[in-house]
């Protein structure tokens, strides 16, 4: 390469290339108030997982054997017993058959954030995904609130078992 000169000097560089890992992770980071605030959204943690793209609703058989209501759900491809749960930081995936994990009420929860893919290493031993949950913080002023869930029987629709 010729200097603008015309002098014939060369300008070497030598150099790494830098690989960027943190931002590969793919997914969702759902923030709960403003979502329920806004939207018509069941009130558990499966019914925010469902909004990511990739999950799908498990195979009921996964709710019958983890004895809860909801079965866990699928997400990229992988079965409900191959996600990883947090809560603050601290893994609350069920050890023992790996359906789901520990749930706090809906209402504490700040955000969810759902990992697809390319999550970082202390996100690991799950296939799946995994559902990193942060509930919300509170102040030293006393505050109170009041949050009703009605729903009649007369508005649900009749149908058989």
């Amino acid at each position: 390469m010729a200097a603008a000169g015309g002098t014939g000097d060369e300008i070497v560089v030598t150099g790494t290339r830098q690989v960027e890992f943190s931002q590969t992770t793919t997914g969702t980071s759902i923030d709960v108030s403003e979502l329920a605030a806004r939207e018509p959204i069941a009130r558990n943690v499966t019914g925010l997982i469902l909004l990511t793209p990739t999950a799908i609703p498990s195979d009921t058989a996964f709710a019958l054997a983890s004895g809860q209501s909801l079965a866990p759900a699928s997400i990229s491809g992988a079965t409900g017993a191959e996600n990883a749960f947090f809560i603050n930081g601290l893994n609350t995936t069920n050890f023992i058959n790996g359906l789901g994990g520990a749930t706090v009420p809906f209402d504490f929860y700040q955000t969810v954030e759902v990992k697809t893919g390319g999550y970082q290493a202390e996100f690991g031993r799950a296939m799946g995904g995994v559902v990193n949950a942060v509930t919300k913080s509170g102040t030293n002023d006393f505050t109170g609130g009041l949050h009703v869930n009605f729903a009649p029987n007369d508005l649900l629709e009749d149908r058989p078992n």
